[in-house]
């Protein structure tokens, strides 16, 4: 287990010591607002921040065949 990089370290792969702490505001604050600025529409920052994390975190359905 010593060899696993801990979770904070491995978001910041490079730099050192895993880089400096960025709150979830950051999201909101820098992110979203220069995403805006480099022209992203908001259809895509919809698509980015509700679809693609509801198509990955719900299961998917299987009917077995008798």
């Amino acid at each position: 287990m010593k060899d696993l990089p801990r979770s904070r370290e491995a978001a910041k792969v490079g730099e050192a010591g895993g880089g400096s702490f960025r709150s979830y505001d950051f999201l909101f604050t820098r992110f979203l607002p220069a995403l805006k600025s480099a022209g992203t529409t908001d259809e895509q920052v919809r698509v980015l921040l509700i679809e693609n994390p509801k198509r990955a975190l719900t299961p998917a359905v299987r009917k077995m065949s008798q």
